[in-house]
Protein backbone atom coordinates (compact mmCIF):
# COMPACT_ATOMS: atom_id res chain seq x y z
CA UNK A 1 0.00 0.00 0.00
CA UNK A 2 1.40 3.42 -0.92
CA UNK A 3 0.33 6.92 0.11
CA UNK A 4 -2.11 7.18 -2.79
CA UNK A 5 -3.82 4.00 -1.63
CA UNK A 6 -3.74 5.46 1.87
CA UNK A 7 -5.41 8.61 0.51
CA UNK A 8 -8.10 6.55 -1.22
CA UNK A 9 -8.80 4.72 2.02
CA UNK A 10 -9.19 8.05 3.76
CA UNK A 11 -11.56 9.28 1.07
CA UNK A 12 -13.56 6.08 1.41
CA UNK A 13 -13.78 6.65 5.14
CA UNK A 14 -14.79 10.28 4.59
CA UNK A 15 -17.65 9.29 2.26
CA UNK A 16 -18.77 6.64 4.73
CA UNK A 17 -18.56 9.07 7.63
CA UNK A 18 -20.61 11.67 5.76
CA UNK A 19 -23.26 9.09 4.90
CA UNK A 20 -23.43 7.92 8.51
CA UNK A 21 -23.53 11.47 9.78
CA UNK A 22 -26.64 12.14 7.71
CA UNK A 23 -28.39 9.31 9.55
CA UNK A 24 -26.99 10.17 13.03
CA UNK A 25 -25.83 6.62 13.76
CA UNK A 26 -24.84 5.34 17.16
CA UNK A 27 -22.44 2.84 15.55
CA UNK A 28 -19.70 4.16 13.28
CA UNK A 29 -16.04 3.46 12.45
CA UNK A 30 -14.11 3.75 15.70
CA UNK A 31 -17.02 2.54 17.86
CA UNK A 32 -16.83 -0.50 20.10
CA UNK A 33 -18.32 -3.49 18.33
CA UNK A 34 -21.68 -4.64 19.75
CA UNK A 35 -22.35 -8.22 20.77
CA UNK A 36 -23.86 -10.70 18.34
CA UNK A 37 -27.12 -12.36 19.38
CA UNK A 38 -27.27 -15.56 17.37
CA UNK A 39 -30.30 -17.85 17.30
CA UNK A 40 -28.44 -20.72 15.68
CA UNK A 41 -25.11 -21.41 13.98
CA UNK A 42 -25.75 -23.42 10.82
CA UNK A 43 -22.32 -23.73 9.23
CA UNK A 44 -18.65 -23.32 10.08
CA UNK A 45 -16.89 -22.31 13.27
CA UNK A 46 -18.95 -20.83 16.10
CA UNK A 47 -17.41 -17.88 17.93
CA UNK A 48 -18.05 -14.76 19.96
CA UNK A 49 -16.17 -11.52 19.50
CA UNK A 50 -13.05 -11.47 21.65
CA UNK A 51 -9.85 -9.41 21.68
CA UNK A 52 -6.92 -10.62 19.62
CA UNK A 53 -8.77 -11.64 16.46
CA UNK A 54 -10.15 -9.71 13.49
CA UNK A 55 -13.77 -10.23 12.47
CA UNK A 56 -15.90 -9.59 9.43
CA UNK A 57 -19.56 -9.56 10.42
CA UNK A 58 -21.62 -9.65 7.23
CA UNK A 59 -25.37 -9.22 6.90
CA UNK A 60 -26.84 -11.05 3.93
CA UNK A 61 -29.84 -13.00 2.63
CA UNK A 62 -30.28 -15.99 0.36
CA UNK A 63 -32.50 -13.98 -2.04
CA UNK A 64 -29.87 -11.22 -2.47
CA UNK A 65 -27.85 -11.66 -5.69
CA UNK A 66 -24.96 -9.33 -4.63
CA UNK A 67 -24.80 -11.26 -1.33
CA UNK A 68 -24.44 -14.54 -3.17
CA UNK A 69 -21.81 -12.98 -5.43
CA UNK A 70 -19.77 -12.00 -2.33
CA UNK A 71 -19.55 -15.60 -1.05
CA UNK A 72 -16.50 -16.68 -3.12
CA UNK A 73 -14.71 -13.45 -2.20
CA UNK A 74 -15.34 -13.83 1.53
CA UNK A 75 -14.46 -17.52 1.37
CA UNK A 76 -11.08 -16.71 -0.19
CA UNK A 77 -10.41 -14.13 2.50
CA UNK A 78 -11.27 -16.64 5.23
CA UNK A 79 -9.00 -19.29 3.73
CA UNK A 80 -6.15 -16.85 3.17
CA UNK A 81 -6.21 -15.21 6.60
CA UNK A 82 -7.61 -17.86 8.94
CA UNK A 83 -4.15 -18.56 10.36
CA UNK A 84 -3.70 -14.82 10.98
CA UNK A 85 -6.79 -14.71 13.21
CA UNK A 86 -9.53 -13.66 10.78
CA UNK A 87 -13.02 -14.97 11.47
CA UNK A 88 -15.97 -14.26 9.19
CA UNK A 89 -19.67 -14.82 9.85
CA UNK A 90 -22.59 -14.22 7.53
CA UNK A 91 -25.76 -13.44 9.49
CA UNK A 92 -29.23 -13.75 7.95
CA UNK A 93 -32.54 -12.74 9.51
CA UNK A 94 -34.38 -15.30 7.40
CA UNK A 95 -35.97 -18.46 8.74
CA UNK A 96 -33.60 -21.29 9.59
CA UNK A 97 -35.16 -23.64 7.02
CA UNK A 98 -34.62 -21.13 4.22
CA UNK A 99 -30.94 -20.69 5.03
CA UNK A 100 -30.40 -24.42 5.50
CA UNK A 101 -31.92 -25.14 2.10
CA UNK A 102 -29.44 -22.69 0.56
CA UNK A 103 -26.55 -24.26 2.49
CA UNK A 104 -27.49 -27.73 1.35
CA UNK A 105 -26.85 -26.59 -2.22
CA UNK A 106 -23.79 -24.42 -1.54
CA UNK A 107 -22.13 -25.61 1.67
CA UNK A 108 -18.93 -26.78 -0.05
CA UNK A 109 -18.34 -23.31 -1.50
CA UNK A 110 -18.59 -21.45 1.82
CA UNK A 111 -15.47 -21.37 4.00
CA UNK A 112 -16.80 -19.14 6.77
CA UNK A 113 -19.51 -19.33 9.42
CA UNK A 114 -23.20 -18.85 8.67
CA UNK A 115 -25.71 -18.01 11.40
CA UNK A 116 -29.33 -16.95 11.86
CA UNK A 117 -30.14 -13.80 13.80
CA UNK A 118 -32.17 -14.05 17.02
CA UNK A 119 -35.37 -12.00 16.59
CA UNK A 120 -33.45 -9.41 14.55
CA UNK A 121 -31.45 -8.29 17.59
CA UNK A 122 -28.04 -8.41 15.90
CA UNK A 123 -29.44 -6.55 12.90
CA UNK A 124 -30.73 -3.79 15.20
CA UNK A 125 -27.45 -3.54 17.13
CA UNK A 126 -25.32 -3.37 13.99
CA UNK A 127 -27.21 -2.46 10.82
CA UNK A 128 -29.84 -0.15 12.28
CA UNK A 129 -27.42 1.38 14.76
CA UNK A 130 -25.09 2.24 11.85
CA UNK A 131 -27.92 3.55 9.69
CA UNK A 132 -27.21 0.93 7.01
CA UNK A 133 -30.15 -0.34 4.99
CA UNK A 134 -28.77 -2.26 2.00
CA UNK A 135 -27.14 -5.67 1.92
CA UNK A 136 -24.62 -7.15 1.67
CA UNK A 137 -23.13 -5.04 4.44
CA UNK A 138 -19.86 -5.91 6.17
CA UNK A 139 -18.42 -4.65 9.43
CA UNK A 140 -14.68 -5.15 10.01
CA UNK A 141 -13.76 -5.37 13.71
CA UNK A 142 -10.12 -5.03 14.72
CA UNK A 143 -8.13 -6.95 17.33
CA UNK A 144 -9.10 -4.37 19.96
CA UNK A 145 -12.84 -4.79 19.45
CA UNK A 146 -13.37 -1.59 17.46
CA UNK A 147 -15.32 -1.32 14.21
CA UNK A 148 -12.96 -0.09 11.49
CA UNK A 149 -15.12 -0.37 8.38
CA UNK A 150 -18.83 -0.33 7.59
CA UNK A 151 -19.85 -0.93 4.00
CA UNK A 152 -20.15 -3.22 1.03
CA UNK A 153 -17.70 -6.16 0.79
CA UNK A 154 -17.50 -5.42 -2.95
CA UNK A 155 -15.89 -2.02 -2.20
CA UNK A 156 -12.61 -1.58 -4.14
CA UNK A 157 -10.54 -1.02 -0.99
CA UNK A 158 -12.16 -3.75 1.11
CA UNK A 159 -9.30 -6.25 0.79
CA UNK A 160 -6.68 -3.58 1.52
CA UNK A 161 -8.55 -2.59 4.66
CA UNK A 162 -8.84 -6.22 5.80
CA UNK A 163 -5.08 -6.72 5.32
CA UNK A 164 -4.25 -3.46 7.11
CA UNK A 165 -6.55 -4.26 10.04
CA UNK A 166 -5.00 -7.73 10.36
CA UNK A 167 -1.59 -6.08 10.59
CA UNK A 168 -2.98 -3.56 13.12
CA UNK A 169 -2.19 -0.69 10.73
CA UNK A 170 -5.65 0.70 10.13
CA UNK A 171 -7.44 3.19 12.33
CA UNK A 172 -10.49 4.78 10.74
CA UNK A 173 -10.58 7.63 13.24
CA UNK A 174 -6.87 8.38 12.79
CA UNK A 175 -7.25 8.36 9.01
CA UNK A 176 -10.17 10.76 9.15
CA UNK A 177 -8.12 13.08 11.36
CA UNK A 178 -5.16 12.82 8.95
CA UNK A 179 -6.96 13.58 5.72
CA UNK A 180 -6.11 17.32 5.71
CA UNK A 181 -2.40 16.59 6.16
CA UNK A 182 -2.52 13.90 3.47
CA UNK A 183 -4.15 16.33 1.05
CA UNK A 184 -1.51 18.93 1.89
CA UNK A 185 1.21 16.38 1.10
CA UNK A 186 -0.38 15.65 -2.25
CA UNK A 187 -0.60 19.38 -3.04
CA UNK A 188 3.04 19.95 -2.08
CA UNK A 189 4.15 17.04 -4.26
CA UNK A 190 2.28 18.43 -7.26
CA UNK A 191 4.10 21.74 -6.73
CA UNK A 192 7.41 19.84 -6.30
CA UNK A 193 7.81 21.48 -2.92
CA UNK A 194 9.92 18.66 -1.54
CA UNK A 195 10.87 20.35 1.71
CA UNK A 196 7.23 20.79 2.68
CA UNK A 197 6.34 17.29 1.48
CA UNK A 198 9.04 15.69 3.60
CA UNK A 199 8.15 17.77 6.65
CA UNK A 200 4.46 16.91 6.39
CA UNK A 201 5.23 13.22 5.91
CA UNK A 202 7.42 13.24 9.00
CA UNK A 203 4.63 14.96 10.91
CA UNK A 204 2.17 12.27 9.84
CA UNK A 205 4.54 9.40 10.69
CA UNK A 206 5.26 10.85 14.14
CA UNK A 207 1.58 10.64 15.11
CA UNK A 208 1.66 6.82 14.95
CA UNK A 209 4.75 5.28 13.29
CA UNK A 210 3.19 1.80 13.09
CA UNK A 211 -0.13 2.77 11.53
CA UNK A 212 1.50 5.40 9.30
CA UNK A 213 4.29 3.09 8.11
CA UNK A 214 2.94 3.24 4.55
CA UNK A 215 3.77 6.95 4.55
CA UNK A 216 7.40 6.08 5.39
CA UNK A 217 7.50 3.77 2.37
CA UNK A 218 6.08 6.47 0.15
CA UNK A 219 8.60 8.98 1.53
CA UNK A 220 11.43 6.71 0.41
CA UNK A 221 9.84 6.24 -3.02
CA UNK A 222 9.35 10.00 -3.44
CA UNK A 223 13.00 10.69 -2.57
CA UNK A 224 14.27 7.99 -4.92
CA UNK A 225 11.98 8.53 -7.92
CA UNK A 226 10.41 12.01 -7.79
CA UNK A 227 13.32 13.84 -6.16
CA UNK A 228 15.92 11.67 -7.95
CA UNK A 229 18.14 11.63 -4.85
CA UNK A 230 19.40 8.06 -4.60
CA UNK A 231 21.97 8.75 -1.90
CA UNK A 232 19.56 10.40 0.54
CA UNK A 233 16.78 7.94 -0.28
CA UNK A 234 18.91 4.97 0.77
CA UNK A 235 20.21 6.84 3.80
CA UNK A 236 16.57 7.15 4.84
CA UNK A 237 15.89 3.49 4.02
CA UNK A 238 18.77 2.38 6.23
CA UNK A 239 17.48 4.60 9.00
CA UNK A 240 14.12 2.85 8.73
CA UNK A 241 15.81 -0.55 9.02
CA UNK A 242 18.23 0.37 11.79
CA UNK A 243 16.03 2.57 13.96
CA UNK A 244 12.32 3.21 13.62
CA UNK A 245 11.28 -0.10 12.02
CA UNK A 246 14.10 -2.48 12.92
CA UNK A 247 11.68 -5.14 14.20
CA UNK A 248 8.82 -4.47 11.77
CA UNK A 249 9.02 -7.44 9.42
CA UNK A 250 6.06 -6.39 7.29
CA UNK A 251 7.32 -2.87 6.64
CA UNK A 252 10.87 -4.02 5.85
CA UNK A 253 9.58 -6.76 3.56
CA UNK A 254 7.50 -4.23 1.63
CA UNK A 255 10.55 -1.95 1.42
CA UNK A 256 12.66 -4.76 -0.01
CA UNK A 257 9.89 -5.67 -2.46
CA UNK A 258 9.67 -2.05 -3.56
CA UNK A 259 13.42 -1.75 -4.18
CA UNK A 260 13.68 -5.03 -6.05
CA UNK A 261 10.44 -5.14 -8.00
CA UNK A 262 8.60 -1.80 -8.22
CA UNK A 263 8.35 -1.07 -11.98
CA UNK A 264 8.43 2.69 -11.38
CA UNK A 265 12.02 2.42 -10.09
CA UNK A 266 14.69 2.43 -12.81
CA UNK A 267 17.30 -0.33 -12.69
CA UNK A 268 20.14 2.07 -11.91
CA UNK A 269 18.27 3.20 -8.80
CA UNK A 270 17.83 -0.32 -7.42
CA UNK A 271 20.28 -1.21 -4.64
CA UNK A 272 19.93 -4.97 -4.91
CA UNK A 273 22.57 -5.58 -2.25
CA UNK A 274 20.44 -3.63 0.21
CA UNK A 275 17.27 -5.37 -1.00
CA UNK A 276 18.93 -8.71 -0.22
CA UNK A 277 20.10 -7.47 3.19
CA UNK A 278 16.54 -6.47 3.99
CA UNK A 279 15.14 -9.80 2.76
CA UNK A 280 17.60 -11.75 4.91
CA UNK A 281 16.86 -9.56 7.94
CA UNK A 282 13.12 -10.04 7.47
CA UNK A 283 13.51 -13.81 7.46
CA UNK A 284 15.30 -13.58 10.81
CA UNK A 285 12.49 -11.62 12.47
CA UNK A 286 9.40 -12.65 10.49
CA UNK A 287 6.40 -14.11 12.34
CA UNK A 288 5.08 -17.46 11.04
CA UNK A 289 2.45 -15.79 8.83
CA UNK A 290 5.22 -14.09 6.82
CA UNK A 291 7.52 -17.11 6.56
CA UNK A 292 6.53 -18.22 3.06
CA UNK A 293 6.17 -14.73 1.61
CA UNK A 294 9.57 -13.64 2.97
CA UNK A 295 11.26 -16.82 1.73
CA UNK A 296 9.75 -16.48 -1.73
CA UNK A 297 10.73 -12.82 -1.87
CA UNK A 298 14.34 -13.58 -0.98
CA UNK A 299 14.31 -16.17 -3.75
CA UNK A 300 13.06 -13.50 -6.16
CA UNK A 301 15.82 -11.10 -5.10
CA UNK A 302 18.45 -13.78 -5.73
CA UNK A 303 16.90 -14.41 -9.14
CA UNK A 304 16.92 -10.72 -10.07
CA UNK A 305 20.59 -10.59 -9.03
CA UNK A 306 21.34 -13.45 -11.43
CA UNK A 307 21.84 -15.96 -8.60
CA UNK A 308 19.54 -18.57 -10.09
CA UNK A 309 20.66 -21.60 -8.10
CA UNK A 310 20.10 -19.84 -4.78
CA UNK A 311 16.74 -18.63 -6.08
CA UNK A 312 15.68 -22.14 -7.10
CA UNK A 313 16.73 -23.66 -3.78
CA UNK A 314 14.83 -21.07 -1.71
CA UNK A 315 11.76 -21.08 -3.94
CA UNK A 316 11.62 -24.88 -3.76
CA UNK A 317 11.78 -24.68 0.02
CA UNK A 318 8.96 -22.11 0.08
CA UNK A 319 6.86 -24.32 -2.21
CA UNK A 320 7.44 -27.41 -0.08
CA UNK A 321 6.64 -25.57 3.17
CA UNK A 322 3.50 -23.77 1.98
CA UNK A 323 -0.04 -24.93 2.72
CA UNK A 324 -1.59 -26.96 -0.13
CA UNK A 325 -3.90 -24.15 -1.26
CA UNK A 326 -0.93 -21.75 -1.55
CA UNK A 327 1.40 -24.02 -3.54
CA UNK A 328 0.25 -23.36 -7.12
CA UNK A 329 1.68 -19.83 -7.63
CA UNK A 330 4.89 -20.79 -5.84
CA UNK A 331 5.28 -23.79 -8.12
CA UNK A 332 4.75 -21.65 -11.23
CA UNK A 333 7.49 -19.26 -10.10
CA UNK A 334 9.79 -22.18 -9.28
CA UNK A 335 9.30 -23.58 -12.77
CA UNK A 336 10.05 -20.20 -14.33
CA UNK A 337 13.32 -20.04 -12.34
CA UNK A 338 14.24 -23.55 -13.52
CA UNK A 339 13.42 -22.71 -17.14
CA UNK A 340 15.62 -19.63 -16.93
CA UNK A 341 18.50 -21.68 -15.50
CA UNK A 342 18.08 -24.30 -18.24
CA UNK A 343 18.24 -21.61 -20.92
CA UNK A 344 21.32 -20.08 -19.30
CA UNK A 345 23.02 -23.49 -19.12
CA UNK A 346 22.24 -24.18 -22.78
CA UNK A 347 23.71 -20.85 -23.86
CA UNK A 348 26.88 -21.50 -21.84
CA UNK A 349 27.30 -24.85 -23.53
Amino acid sequence: MNLRTFVSLCMLMLVAAQAHAQRSPSLEPGSEAPDMTIKEWLHGEQFSLEPGKVYIVEFWATWCAPCRAAIPHLSRLQERYHADGLRIVGISNEEKDVVEEFLNRNRRDISYAIAVDDRNQTNRNWMQAAGVQGIPASFIVDRHGKVQFIGNPHSPQFDNIVAAVLDDRYDAKLQAESRDVIQAIENARRMRNWRQSLALMDELIAVDPHKQAFVALDRFHMMLVDMDDKEKAYQYARKLRNEKYSDDATLLLMLSEMIALDPSIDSEKRDMDFALELAQHVRNIAPPRLEIRSMAHQARVHFERGERRQAIALQRRAWMTARPEAKAPLERTLQSFRDSEDRASSSRN
